[in-house]
């Protein structure tokens, strides 16, 4: 990577998730729009206070994929307003693994390698 920012800061690749995929984090849901081996984005729909740390429950029927106490650290957050009309917002969350364990990672990477 070069000093002046031109590249892609990202250090893994992106999968876009076009399935049934969600994360339940804090009481709510959210449907994750892409994963890597390092983190994943996630929109939710009339969002709460999020922690900037939490564990959260990973789910795909259609993959057969479920990760729990997947530990997560917030690095990004952007709130757009849906709907003006029923004043209803989402906001799209990019959040890293925040060192998950070994079983944790190899559920991850395996999701991930199903989606290659």
């Amino acid at each position: 990577m070069d000093d002046h920012g031109t590249q892609d800061k990202r250090k893994h690749k992106r999968y876009p998730i076009s399935d049934d995929t969600v994360v339940l984090c804090e009481a709510t849901i959210g449907s994750v729009l892409d994963i890597s081996e390092g983190g994943l984005a996630i929109k939710y729909f009339k969002p709460k206070s999020l922690p900037e740390e939490s564990t959260a429950l990973v789910f795909s029927g259609e993959q057969d994929f479920l990760v729990s106490e997947l530990p997560l650290k917030m690095v990004r957050k952007e709130e757009v307003q849906f709907s003006t009309l029923a004043d209803t917002h989402t906001q799209t969350v990019g959040v890293k693994f925040n060192n998950p364990d070994a079983k944790q990672k190899d559920q991850i990477l395996q999701f991930i390698a199903a989606l290659d």
